[in-house]
């Protein structure tokens, strides 16, 4: 997972194209590598933000190709919010949820 952040946080701050396509694909490897992970828990789910994620960054690559890396930011967003989105799935509950239920 740290590799994945670092790897997402490196095509962020990428100020070269060959910096960007190297941190993006990356990212992607990293992602599909995570797809073959025994999801306990809300399997399919998990397995669909993935593949969102990945289309994400595959779009964000090619708009860094065909119009900049300005363009890519967009889709690099709106991976952070499936990020967010997904990793709700798989917090264990907290303190008070504990106690009191959802």
């Amino acid at each position: 997972m740290k590799n994945m952040g670092l790897a997402y946080k490196n095509s962020v701050r990428a100020t070269d194209l060959d910096s960007f396509n190297t941190a993006i694909d990356e990212f992607i490897h990293l992602i599909e590598k995570a797809k073959k992970a025994d999801f306990k828990q809300h399997e399919s789910e998990s397995l669909e933000g993935l593949d969102k994620v990945i289309q994400q960054a595959k779009s964000a690559k090619q708009l860094a190709e065909v119009q900049g890396l300005e363009a890519a930011k967009a889709p690099l967003k709106s991976i952070d919010q499936l990020r967010k989105k997904y990793h709700e799935l798989h917090e264990p509950p907290g303190f008070w949820e504990l106690l009191f239920g959802k």
